[in-house]
C-alpha cells in the first residue's frame, strides 16, 4: 500500500485538479490538510485528521455509485466524512469549503454514532 501511496503521490503532482483544490483548502486555516493520506485501505486525495473529513477530487474515472457506497462505509465504520469534488467544479468546492467551515470535531461525530474516540 505504501508503495501505491507513493506512486500516487507523483502523479497527483501532475494533476491540476488537485492542485486547484489544494489552493482552494488553503482558506481552511488553521487545518492542515494531508495530500495522499491512507487511511485503512482507503488512499484520499486530501485528509484532515482534526476533523476526520476526507476530500476527493473526482475526474471521469471515478464510478459515482460504487464511490457513494465506500464513503458511507466509511461514515458509519468510523465517522469520516468524505466531500466529493468534482474537477474544477466551483460549486462543489464552495459546498464542500463551507461544510468543512461548519463541521464539528471528528470526536464529536464519533459520539453521535457510538464510537470510541480518537486521539487527535
Amino acid at each position: 500500500m505504501k508503495m501505491r501511496q507513493n506512486q500516487n503521490l507523483v502523479s497527483c503532482k501532475k494533476s491540476k485538479a488537485e492542485s486547484w483544490m489544494a489552493d482552494k483548502l488553503e482558506s481552511t486555516k488553521p487545518f492542515k490538510w494531508t495530500r495522499q493520506a491512507q487511511w485503512g485501505i482507503r488512499l484520499f486525495d486530501f485528509w484532515n485528521y482534526k476533523l476526520g473529513i476526507a476530500v476527493e477530487v473526482d475526474g471521469s474515472e471515478h464510478v459515482h455509485n460504487i464511490d457513494i457506497t465506500k464513503d458511507r462505509v466509511d461514515y458509519v465504520v468510523s465517522g469520516i466524512v468524505v466531500l466529493r469534488v468534482r474537477n474544477f467544479n466551483e460549486d462543489d468546492a464552495g459546498k464542500a469549503l463551507l461544510y468543512i467551515s461548519r463541521s464539528g470535531s471528528w470526536n464529536d461525530r464519533r459520539k453521535l454514532l457510538n464510537l470510541k474516540p480518537v486521539k487527535t
